[in-house]
């Protein structure tokens, strides 16, 4: 599990650092604790996080975490007590931080790559004379996924 800022996509890192620059000054010892994970550590988290009964910090199922994309990352801080005013700011500067899952700092604007396919899946559907069109023509789907 990676803990660079480096794992992240290139147009969040500056803002992550300059963040956790901000919240040093601030007398706070930040310490990221995970960047972009794999499929297999998302897993391992979340199956951790369901055999406890969905207690302590989630974790979301594989394939739709923000961190196996690059869009995220999990921080403390020390006092930990203060991690929920470090959150708020965040949102103040407009990053998506929850008071359920204190330590995630997300970029804003993820979306899962399935949430994307559902949405292009439920466009394409309602588009009734879009298969009508397109048989004839000989187009194929061309969307994400697999052709509904």
């Amino acid at each position: 599990m990676s803990t660079s800022i480096q794992g992240l996509i290139p147009e969040f890192r500056p803002f992550a650092k300059a963040f956790v620059q901000v919240v040093g000054n601030a007398g706070l010892l930040p310490r990221i604790t995970s960047t972009r994970r794999t499929s297999a550590e998302q897993t391992r988290l979340y199956d951790a996080y369901i055999a406890r009964g969905r207690t302590g910090l989630p974790a979301a199922p594989p394939g739709t975490s923000a961190h196996e994309y690059g869009y995220a990352f999990d921080m403390v801080v020390s006092p930990f007590a203060y991690l929920s005013f470090v959150g708020s700011y965040w949102n103040q500067l407009g990053g998506v931080w929850h008071p359920s899952d204190p330590v995630h700092f997300e970029y804003p604007g993820f979306k899962p790559p399935e949430a994307i396919d559902t949405f292009w899946r439920t466009i394409y559907k309602g588009l009734d004379y879009a298969s009508w069109i397109a048989t004839p023509l000989g187009v194929r789907w061309v969307g994400p996924g697999p052709e509904p």
